[in-house]
């Protein structure tokens, strides 16, 4: 017979059988987790946050009794979980995020949840994103063409952002020019020029200056 193992290293002995040795090896003991508290509690701090557009990341703390388990997710792709995704005990939880210049603010939440009749609780993120105008939406050139100029109004949601959004004008068409000024940021202006037009027809192109639209008209010979 071989007594039970306690320990959690394996140990190995022999008998001897008429001069002849009989080798016993005998497995450690299985190592139990710790029992989970019944008792546990949890918080977390902050519940919601607000981003400014340029802000990719942030955190919160979360605090339990030792021993006491978690896990935490995202519901949104642009929102992810930079710390671990389960833990025990107190933890920091740490999340990232891409910069946001859409004409919008958008939310999700990180899915804190634990085994108690609470269930969990969800922290949501809000992230500003910016607004945008032009000064001109349209410009009129003879057939000989010339330069122009735009001024950009790149401006965050908040008023609380003191960092003007970035913006990039793009010509929609090979006979208009972006010279100077772009990419820029915040408010800000660039300028443009405009090919002489070897036609007889009138033609019309366009200026892409993030979601905003400025049309050039130029008359033919």
């Amino acid at each position: 017979t071989a007594a039970e193992n306690r320990a959690t290293e394996p140990r190995v002995g022999a008998t001897d059988v008429a001069g002849v040795q009989i080798g016993v090896a005998q497995a450690p003991a299985e190592v139990q987790p710790p029992p989970i508290p019944t008792d546990c509690q949890y918080s977390v701090a902050p519940v919601e946050l607000r981003m400014h557009w340029h802000q990719t990341g942030g955190d919160v703390s979360l605090n339990t009794t030792a021993g006491c388990r978690w896990t935490v997710d995202s519901d949104t792709p642009w929102l992810t979980v930079a710390s671990d995704s389960q833990g025990v005990g107190s933890a920091p939880i740490r999340f990232s995020m891409s910069t946001h210049t859409e004409e919008n603010s958008r939310a999700a939440a990180l899915r804190v949840r634990w085994p108690t009749p609470t269930a969990g609780q969800n922290v949501w993120v809000t992230q500003e994103g910016c607004s945008y105008a032009v000064s001109v939406t349209t410009a009129s050139f003879t057939a000989d063409g010339g330069t122009g100029m735009v001024n950009v109004y790149g401006t965050p949601i908040s008023t609380n952002c003191m960092v003007g959004c970035p913006w990039t004008a793009t010509s929609q068409a090979p006979w208009i020019r972006i010279v100077s000024g772009s990419p820029g940021a915040g408010d800000d202006r660039f300028t443009y020029q405009v090919d002489p037009n070897p036609a007889s027809q009138q033609r019309v192109g366009q200026i892409l200056v993030q979601h905003r639209i400025v049309t050039i008209t130029q008359a033919g010979r």
